[in-house]
């Protein structure tokens, strides 16, 4: 995807993303330790737009959990930081593969 206009190009459109923490970490002083077995869930919507005609290319939606790292853990920023980057990085890599394949199927 590129800034400017044009063939082939398509635009993210407004999307809601819903997210459940299960534990924020508050960051209040003092030692305090919370154990869960997930971060909590994710939901995606994501349009694409035609940046020419400003026609709908395409919608989807997406529910993930975060699965955890096979038992209970110490809720903080950087496993709360991790599951989210975890579930994002597959979002973005189903993305990149479903235009791949789109533009081939156009193309040839």
């Amino acid at each position: 995807m590129v800034d400017p206009a044009g063939p082939d190009v398509p635009v993210p459109g407004p999307g809601n993303n819903h997210l459940r923490v299960t534990q924020p970490d508050l960051m209040t002083p003092g030692v305090d330790m919370t154990v869960i077995r997930s971060a909590g869930s994710m939901t995606l919507y994501l349009e694409l737009w035609d940046s020419m005609t400003n026609t709908i290319l395409a919608r989807a939606m997406d529910a993930q959990a975060d699965q955890g790292l096979g038992g209970p853990q110490v809720a903080s920023s950087v496993s709360n930081t991790m599951a989210a980057d975890f579930i994002l990085r597959q979002w973005a890599d189903a993305l990149r593969k479903n235009l791949e394949a789109a533009r081939a199927k156009s193309t040839g």
